[in-house]
């Protein structure tokens, strides 16, 4: 029998479906939402002056200075599945924010 698990990324703001991700920065903090090509628009034309009167930083560090080191947890998307997956065994998980290291275990056995 064959599994089909799908992703379904929801804008931050209103809900729908089929968002995208889009990361910014501002100061020393970094952030990521996920927003739907008319809210990005939205974004896009607010923020538009200032993106065309600033500099594009492509680094933070120079070639040789970048982390080798492996980014630790689970990606974005994974953390939906978990929590879709979560859900369906009746676990107690928040549609948002930080996914229990034990739920996180129990899905990557059930998956391996």
């Amino acid at each position: 029998m064959a599994k089909e698990t799908k992703i379904i990324i929801r804008d931050d703001l209103d809900g729908s479906e089929d968002a995208k991700s889009y990361k910014f920065g501002w100061g020393d903090d970094q952030y990521e939402i996920d927003l739907s090509d008319a809210n990005a628009k939205e974004l896009q034309d607010f923020l538009g002056r200032y993106i065309d009167a600033a500099a594009k930083v492509t680094s933070r560090l120079p070639r040789g200075e970048r982390s080798s080191a492996p980014k630790s947890g689970s990606n974005k998307e994974e953390l939906q599945a978990i929590r879709a997956w979560a859900q369906k065994e009746g676990l107690n998980v928040a549609p948002r924010g930080r996914v229990a290291q034990d739920i996180q275990e129990k899905y990557r056995a059930a998956h391996s």
